[in-house]
């Protein structure tokens, strides 16, 4: 067969469509946010005794990004994060926590940064299947902050049908 647009031999990755596949930790479905974060993703898979199958979803934007780097001692020291928290402080504070999965936590990241919004906290999920929200809500933040889910897809698609329940 012999593509005559070169715009065919593009397809995009539709996480909401892998998502509805996972029963029972079936499939794993994982959005690694940095260098780092692909690299120990892998090492888990390699070194585990019962290996699931991987999704693994990472927009190409990624690896142009300055932002998204990993050090060495990352690689060497580090481990595979189910989620990226914060690395805010005085949490008491927190009037709001965004959570997302994907290259939208670097673009929420530096608006936030950019507005000097000091009242949100940005929390971003790296597998898709092991959201944490009980902990979050539980230990992290003040009792009142408002929860919201943010994704750069319509609502119908990309991972907010396997998160709301959490919600």
């Amino acid at each position: 067969m012999v593509l005559k647009d070169k715009a065919q031999k593009h397809s995009s990755a539709r996480i909401e469509r892998f998502l509805q596949l996972c029963a029972s930790e079936n499939i794993q479905v994982c959005v690694p946010s940095s260098p780092a974060q692909i690299f120990h993703l892998l090492r888990r898979q390699a070194i585990r005794k019962m290996r699931r199958p991987l999704i693994v979803i990472s927009p190409k934007s990624l690896l142009r990004n300055p932002a998204v780097t990993s050090s060495v001692s990352e690689l060497t020291d580090g481990e595979f994060k189910c989620v990226i928290d914060d690395e805010i402080i005085n949490k008491e504070n927190i009037n709001r926590v965004v959570m997302c999965s994907g290259k939208i936590y670097y673009d929420l990241l530096q608006k936030r940064n950019e507005d000097k919004i000091n009242d949100t906290a940005l929390y971003g999920s790296s597998n898709c299947i092991h959201f944490h929200m009980t902990r979050l809500r539980k230990s992290y933040y003040n009792k009142k902050a408002k929860f919201i889910w943010c994704q750069e897809e319509p609502k119908n698609m990309g991972a907010w049908f396997s998160v709301r329940a959490h919600y």
